[in-house]
């Protein structure tokens, strides 16, 4: 898989066949684009929460990069990770999101990838520094072996895809 980077300008093309990141604010820009995602989720202090099934895991102040699909589209995805009020948690990192001390700093898009999740999320999990820290986050339905789909950083990771 080619993976092209995009300028993270504000005014940077986006298209359904280029990869690269952008900023919360971009994300209308988005409309009929499917694909893949990683949320780079900043956490400034320690949080213990309920995660669902999961249970009540204690997150440490850093980075976390949560990468998921949106097959329907990612403007509509995106819009709902962004979305902190009234929303109902139907997903792991719907309960992560709804924490104000959880931000949401940038996104990786990776366009048009089809079901390719979990190489991208094994990717990231790859990079320097990367930890994974609550076993099943994001990973109910993986298939691929993924241990989660949350991979923790102690300092903002770089884009490199």
């Amino acid at each position: 898989m080619k993976i092209t980077r995009l300028s993270s300008t504000l005014g940077c093309p986006i298209s359904a066949r280029s990869s690269g990141r952008i900023f919360p604010a971009q994300v209308d820009r988005l409309s009929g684009i499917k694909g893949s995602y990683t949320l780079i989720i900043s956490l400034e202090r320690r949080l213990s929460l309920r995660i669902g099934s999961l249970g009540i895991p204690e997150f440490s102040p850093g980075f976390y990069l949560y990468t998921g699909s949106a097959l329907n589209g990612l403007r509509n995805r995106l819009s709902r990770h962004l979305r902190n009020q009234n929303k109902k948690c139907h997903w792991h990192i719907d309960y992560f999101l709804k924490c104000p001390q959880a931000r949401i700093q940038e996104i990786w898009l990776y366009p048009g990838t089809g079901h390719q999740e979990c190489y991208l999320n094994q990717r990231v999990a790859a990079l320097s520094g990367a930890k994974n820290v609550v076993h099943g986050f994001g990973a109910s339905d993986c298939k691929a072996g993924c241990r989660s789909h949350l991979i923790y950083f102690s300092q903002e990771p770089t884009y490199r895809f």
